[in-house]
């Protein structure tokens, strides 16, 4: 019992213990791998399983040459694909058959049903990686931003044509343009009492700067970049958005009405005291 005890926390914590087990087991460490990621990506019931930390912590040794690289890069390539193949299969057979049941522990139908509607609705539109999340993914995101557990707000920006959004679903690329709505969105969710303004600010223009080191940026300050977008948040209007600026015209956002700010962005700002 204990060995098999010892076994779990091997395979729970590998990222943690890789270096001991590069040294206890050799080149039979690459079979763990294989056999650790097959199972993360492979089996749906075992998210758990170190993932991206054991990716960082195996390469961290391959750069030393504890591990080569090339075995390595195959090693994980092969187990992924072949743990993604695995999962859909799964899905593919056993999905249908649970969703068909009238009562489950697993599958909620009513969620489902409004899936398919937001597919039917939007199309090539909402495929994204990672996926649009659901509502409480939503509230759980905007409860992480408020106590500062998520450190900035960022955006893709994907301006895929709609010839390529066009394409079968599987041979279409992900994501959409989002630049232009970004700021818009944030206003939006600050109009409907979800983050403050004081928030949105910090969280789009301070944060970035200081997190990534960008100097004389992301504040209003004596001798900083005058990165200035003035919004009128006293004057917003519903309006059905026909036209992006972006290259790609695929957004969820066309066509929908939405508020809009009226914002400026001055040309040139003069130095003052």
């Amino acid at each position: 019992m204990e060995y098999i005890t010892q076994f779990i926390e091997l395979f729970l914590h590998l990222d943690k213990s890789l270096s001991s087990v590069i040294q206890t087991y050799g080149s039979t460490t690459y079979i763990i791998l294989f056999l650790v990621i097959l199972c993360e990506t492979g089996l749906v019931v075992l998210p758990f399983l170190p993932g991206d930390s054991l990716l960082f912590a195996a390469g961290a040794f391959a750069a030393k040459g504890d591990m080569n690289v090339a075995t390595l890069f195959m090693t994980l390539c092969v187990a992924a694909i072949l743990g993604d193949s695995i999962n859909y299969e799964v899905g593919r057979i056993i999905g249908p058959r649970i969703a068909q049941r009238e009562k489950s522990r697993y599958v909620n139908k009513e969620h489902i049903a409004k899936t398919h509607q937001f597919y039917e609705k939007y199309g090539a539109k909402i495929k994204w990686n990672p996926a649009i999340k659901s509502a409480n993914d939503r509230a759980c995101l905007i409860k992480a931003l408020n106590d500062n557990r998520i450190d900035i707000i960022a955006t893709d920006h994907a301006p895929h044509t709609e010839e390529e959004k066009g394409r079968p679903y599987l041979k279409m690329p992900s994501g959409g343009p989002l630049v232009e709505h970004s700021l818009v969105a944030m206003l939006e969710m600050s109009r409907n009492g979800k983050l403050s303004m004081e928030k949105v600010v910090e969280k789009m223009c301070h944060a970035p700067a200081d997190l990534f080191g960008i100097e004389k940026r992301g504040y209003i300050r004596k001798g900083y970049k005058a990165d200035l977008v003035l919004v009128d948040t006293g004057r917003s209007t519903k309006r059905v958005n026909e036209f992006l600026n972006s290259f790609g015209k695929s957004s969820t956002r066309t066509g929908e009405a939405h508020l809009t700010f009226d914002c400026y962005v001055p040309i040139s700002v003069e130095q003052t005291a």
